[in-house]
């Protein structure tokens, strides 16, 4: 920065330069290339010379007096008392420096004003973080689980009680929460231990909570990325009556959910621990949207849960379904969830339906061959003709 006195002020951060105080408060911002001085202030530099002429401007590449008008067009930075170092402008390459020393007493100076150090001269010290423990819990349950940290400490709580009273205890500290606990990345741990380790007939809040804003909240519930866990707990621990109003919704959107990435598990799910009346609607579903099911990959996981958990006659009437679409069974092979579907069929099927899907693979080696997931089923489909 140039100075009246015909001299250059260098910034605190520049490359090597050292901050010291002036008092000189006449000055304008400029480098001995003609460029901006690199400092916090920097951009004064482009409000002084856009005041100056370009002789003017050129005139102050070397140590001259600024031009009073400059200043009289520039008050807003007049009179400010700032951590500037004047120095004898010799070449760009240059440029004295401040001693090591002088820097090192300032920055202690500086210490002792932002108060690092008391007035005895002894460092303070910080306070060491207070270490959660079980007994901090009672009163702190959602304060707690809405942190890293404190979920873990809040689901040890819920184990370590001595019954379920104290669990009812911790838990009734979530009354109000459940929708915020589901979209929390931590939050939700504490309110899947809740729903696993407390009886049945004290979740009924959870439930109460999630059905309050409609079947449309509970499908969103269903499909959000932390929710769909507590969705998943409460099929694993409830009473079918206690979640007939949520199993009912997620059946209204079934084929939605099939489709989803997270979706799909609670539809899973649903196949296990639903009643049989919603295990029914569930394959009679999928059979009926056999075909665009078939050609989703996260529905093909739904596929092949139904293959393995439900019965004889629910493989049946779901296998032709899928074998009534035209190499449909084909392009199942060669994808990841599709081929352990397949392969559920060809080993589970009555005769006549494993003896349809072997023809509809016959003669599609190539494909099964090029494809990572379809080289997995030619083993169990050459197993299956043998048996023919």
């Amino acid at each position: 920065m140039c100075g009246p006195t015909g001299t250059l002020v260098t910034g605190s951060s520049g490359r090597g330069w050292s901050p010291v105080h002036t008092a000189d408060t006449n000055f304008c911002m400029l480098a001995p290339s003609g460029r901006a001085v690199d400092s916090p202030l920097s951009w004064l530099h482009g409000a002084v010379m856009a005041c100056a002429t370009p002789a003017e401007r050129l005139g102050w590449l070397s140590p001259v007096e600024c031009p009073p008008a400059v200043w009289g067009q520039a008050p807003w930075f007049m009179g400010h008392d700032l951590p500037w170092q004047s120095v004898e402008v010799l070449a760009p390459d240059s440029i004295s420096r401040q001693p090591q020393e002088e820097t090192t007493s300032n920055t202690e100076s500086d210490a002792e004003h932002s108060g690092r150090f008391g007035g005895d001269g002894n460092e303070l010290q910080e306070d060491p973080p207070t270490k959660l423990s079980v007994e901090m819990v009672p009163g702190n349950v959602w304060s707690f689980a809405t942190k890293p940290d404190g979920c873990r400490i809040v689901q040890q709580a819920f184990d370590e009680a001595r019954n379920n009273g104290e669990r009812e205890a911790l838990a009734a500290e979530l009354h109000g929460h459940v929708w915020a606990a589901l979209r929390c990345p931590s939050a939700n741990f504490v309110l899947q231990k809740c729903i696993a380790t407390l009886h049945h007939h004290s979740l009924q809040f959870v439930l109460d909570e999630l059905m309050l804003q409609g079947c449309s909240a509970a499908v969103y519930a269903a499909k959000h990325r932390y929710g769909c866990r507590i969705v998943l707990r409460l099929l694993e621990h409830c009473t079918a009556s206690q979640v007939a109003p949520l199993s009912e919704a997620l059946l209204e959107s079934l084929e939605a959910l099939c489709a989803h990435a997270y979706g799909n598990f609670v539809v899973q799910h649903l196949i296990d621990f639903g009643s049989r009346e919603q295990t029914r609607r569930c394959f009679s579903l999928l059979a009926k949207r056999a075909l665009d099911l078939g050609l989703n990959g996260h529905s093909c996981a739904v596929l092949n849960k139904a293959f393995s958990c439900g019965t004889s006659d629910d493989a049946t009437i779901l296998s032709r379904a899928i074998l009534s679409h035209e190499d449909l069974v084909v392009r199942m092979s060669c994808c990841r969830h599709g081929s352990a579907a397949v392969i559920h069929m060809l080993e589970t099927l009555p005769a006549p339906e494993r003896g349809h899907v072997c023809r509809q693979l016959s003669g599609k080696d190539k494909k099964l061959i090029a494809s990572r997931y379809g080289r997995m089923v030619l083993p169990v489909l050459q197993a299956a003709l043998q048996k023919m």
